[in-house]
Parts: structure tokens; sequence; C-alpha cells
């Protein structure tokens, strides 16, 4: 197994050194270069759960373990192949000034000779550093800090099945708990708690993982570490932690779906289909931002403060070229929510009346009654009065009839009685005696304007429900019985002055 993690290491550089050292080039004894493909397999890995948390949360946290439990097999690899070395093939390094004990100072030699060799031997090597000292400064890396080799030494073997044992117990509890959480998620859908049961069931995979890292911080307090290593697992946990943040709030974005199917009332409507995709993918944007943010602060100590200046001025700049962008997506955000019309309405608005095809991300498209296709962007359409006639309960119908002047007033009383029972006959007053906000709305019949040529008798009614296909039926059966009527009742009225006018 060392045999096999040691190959391939030797750089093309290093052929000098090899003459000299060969062990040392070969990579046999240094822990970094022994952690070299370990650290990129390692990077592989991250990048893999990087991806699976788009895919599922199960596939993310399988990952993970996979993860976990390749790092501990490589470091108990490297412990084996480090301990297979002999101590005089090892070079000694001080982690503090990186020079290299050599043979002479280990003997304990006090020679003038000596003395002058060696001080000699340190001029030049701080005039030209040796490949030696190359090799010693490469050695003394975070990796050596950690003291892997004191890790596996002063801890027995008990201590490392307490913590295999401890990390398996955290595992099978994050399991069992969120096979909980996912059932109790089942019995809020069940019950129409659509939102209750996604925000309680997003919580099963981040339970999981604290779970985890939970049984492996009980695992790892019984083990004997030197203090880098303790830093290095409370940085750790602290990014395992703030995973599980990270993640929750990755499953809790998919709730958009659900809160804008709610406030559109059309699942399959058009700026659902477009406007939630992209709200979610900057929400999480977001949250990947901000996460990387309090990492680079919090565990690699890092100045965030001319990265969020950075970021400020970027969306300065963005939001200054992108202005009339961003008005009509604030637009149709407003649309979205404050619904003043939806798609297959027959609106009215900047100048157009026609029927809604479309409500995009930038603009709305309207049918006109002449079969025109008007394009409006969001931000006039928000800045204007908007006329929906889809959503009026009724259809109101005034219109007049036009007498002769002459005619005497009870003609003109007949008339007005002939045309009140024309409305109240079977047939023609159900739709036209509704009942809106519980009162009764009935038409009214009244001579309203009397002149030296004519006398106006005039007619309001409102029709109900308001579909105008029947409504235009209905018109045309009240307007030839009117005209039935007062024929019969030899009513003279002069049809070139009838005025009609429907609202």
């Amino acid at each position: 197994m060392g045999s096999l993690l040691a190959g391939g290491i030797v750089q093309p550089g290093t052929l000098a050194v090899e003459k000299q050292y060969p062990l040392r080039a070969a990579g046999a004894c240094s822990p970094a270069a022994l952690f070299k493909p370990a650290l990129s397999f390692a990077a592989r890995r991250q990048a893999s759960i990087i991806g699976a948390m788009i895919i599922g949360a199960d596939t993310q946290l399988r990952a993970f373990v996979r993860l976990a439990l390749t790092a501990v097999w490589l470091i108990v690899a490297t412990l084996m192949h480090a301990e297979a070395c002999s101590p005089a093939e090892r070079p000694l390094a001080d982690s503090t000034t990186g020079a290299t004990t050599n043979s002479a100072s280990r003997s304990g030699s006090n020679s003038p000779a000596d003395s002058g060799a060696s001080s000699t031997a340190n001029s030049a090597a701080g005039a030209t550093p040796s490949a030696e000292s190359l090799s010693a400064s490469v050695g003394a890396s975070w990796l050596e800090q950690l003291d892997l080799k004191a890790l596996w030494l002063e801890n027995t073997w008990r201590e490392w099945v307490l913590l295999a044992a401890a990390v398996l117990a955290g595992i099978v509890v994050g399991r069992l708990a969120a096979l909980v959480v996912r059932r109790l998620a089942q019995r809020m859908a069940q019950r129409g708690w659509e939102a209750h049961a996604h925000f309680v069931e997003s919580s099963a995979a981040p339970i999981s993982l604290v779970a985890m890292t939970l049984g492996l911080w009980v695992g790892l307090a019984g083990l004997k570490m030197s203090q880098p290593m303790q830093l290095f697992w409370q940085k750790t946990f602290l990014m395992l932690y703030t995973l599980a943040v990270l993640l929750y709030g990755w499953n809790l974005a998919d709730l958009l779906d659900i809160v804008v199917a709610r406030l559109t009332q059309r699942p399959e409507s058009v700026i659902e289909r477009q406007l939630v995709p992209i709200l979610r993918k900057t929400l999480r944007v977001l949250l990947l931002v901000l996460a990387a943010l309090f990492l680079l602060e919090s565990v690699f100590h890092q100045n965030i403060g001319a990265w969020l200046a950075g970021l400020g001025i970027a969306g300065l700049a963005v939001s200054l070229a992108a202005q009339d962008s961003l008005k009509n997506l604030f637009g149709s955000l407003t649309i979205l929510l404050d619904r003043p019309f939806s798609v297959g309405d027959r609106i009215a608005t900047s100048g157009y009346e026609g029927v809604v095809e479309e409500i995009g991300f930038r603009s709305t498209r309207i049918r006109t009654l002449n079969d025109t296709l008007v394009t409006i962007p969001n931000a006039n359409i928000v800045n204007s009065p908007v006329e929906n006639i889809a959503r009026r309960r009724f259809i109101r119908r005034a219109w007049n009839i036009a007498l002769p002047g002459d005619l005497p007033a009870a003609r003109v009383q007949q008339a007005v009685a002939v045309i009140r029972g024309v409305l109240a006959e079977p047939g023609i007053c159900e739709p036209i005696n509704s009942v809106i906000d519980g009162k009764l709305l009935s038409p009214v019949v009244y001579c309203s304007d009397l002149n030296p040529g004519q006398t106006v008798i005039s007619i309001v009614y409102c029709y109900a429900p308001a579909d105008f296909a029947a409504y235009s039926q209905h018109v045309e059966k009240v307007n030839l019985r009117i005209a039935a009527a007062l024929q019969e009742a030899q009513i003279p009225f002069n049809p070139l002055l009838l005025r009609y006018r429907a609202d």
C-alpha cells in the first residue's frame, strides 16, 4: 500500500536531489509529498459533494460519508508507510526555523575544524539555498505540524474503535431522525399543509449531517492530539455545521414553487415557468456567497471587507447598466404579487385593449380585438392604469329610444309601461335582475328628456354573468321584442334616433 502511495510523486526537477538523497527525493518519508495525491483526491471528492447538493440531499450525504472514510483510509495508509521508514533516513526539520540538523551537530562534535566547516556551510547555505534546505522547508508544512504520527502512536486501538463506533452511531441516529422527519412531512402533506411539509422535510438531510458531525466530535474527544490538530478539527466542525445550514437553506429555496403557485393561482403560468427558476437560482447563489464569506472570515481568518466593497461596486455598476431591464424585472414581480390580471384576461391599458396571451420576464403580450399582437414592457404596465374587463361581474347596458316630440304625455307613459312589461317577460327578465353584493339590480326605464323635436326614454339594466356572447344574443332579443311591442301599441318611434351605448 505504501509503495502505491509513493509511486508517481517524483517530479522532473528533483533528479539532482535524488542522486544525493535518494529516499527523500523519492518521496518515501515526506508527509507533504505523501499527501499530494490525497489532497487532489479529496478536492475531487469535495467537488462531487457540491454537485451532489444540486441532485439531492441523500446523494450529498452519501458522498460526504465516502469522503470521510476515504480521508481516514489515506491517513492510516500514510502513517503505516511513515512507520516503515527508519529515523536515520528521515530528515529532522525544525518547524520554527526551518533549519535541518546535520550529522555533525547530532554527534555533539566541538572541534574548531568542525565548527569552522559548519559556519562555512551555513554561510554558503544562507547565500544559495541547497536542495536539502529546500526539501526541509517543504517538509515543514501544516501537515507536519499536525503531528499525525504522534496521533497514531499515542492512542491505542480502543480509542480508534470508539471513534469508529461514535461516527457509526452518529450516522445511524441521523438516518433514523431523517426518517422520522420525512414521515412527519408526509403526514403534513396528506393534510394539505404543503408549505409546512416542505419546511420540515428540508431539515432531514441537515439533521443527518449534524448527527454524524456530533458523532465524530464525540469520538475525537477521547483521542490525544496536538494543539494544531485540535484547531484543525474545530475549524472542520465549523465548516460542517455551516454546510448543514447551507444545505437547509438550499432545500428551502424550493418553497418558491409553492408560494408562487398560490400567488398566481395558475400552477402552469408563464411567469412561474420563467421567473421562479431565476429566483430560485439567485437565492441559492446568494446562500453560497454568504457561506463562502462566512468561512473565509471565521475559518481562514481573511478580511472580507475588500470583498464586500468590490461586490458593492460591481452591483452598482450592473444596476446602472441594466436600469431598464431591472425596471421590467420589478414590474413583472409587481404583476406577480399584485395580480392585476392573468393570462387569458381581457384588459385595456396604455391605449390598447385585448386578451393577455403571455406575461413574460420583460414584457406582456396582448392580442387586440383586431387580432394584432402588442408587446408592452412590464414597467409601462405597472405605471399605467389597467382596466381588467374579464373580471367584471356584469355588463351594464344604457340606451335610449326616441319618440316624436309632439306625442301626448299619456302615450309617452304608455310607451314606458310597454317597455317595462317587455323587460319583465320570462326569458328576458332572468339575467337582468341580478343580485350583486347582496343588492338586487333591477332594470330602470324612465323618460329622461323632453325636447321640441323628440322625447327620450332611457333604459338601463345590468346583465349577469358577464358573458359577452350570451349578452349579445340577449340584446338582440330585447331590441326585437320592444320594437314589436311598440308597434302593437301603435306608438311611433324613429329608429334613426335610437341611441345605443353598452358599458
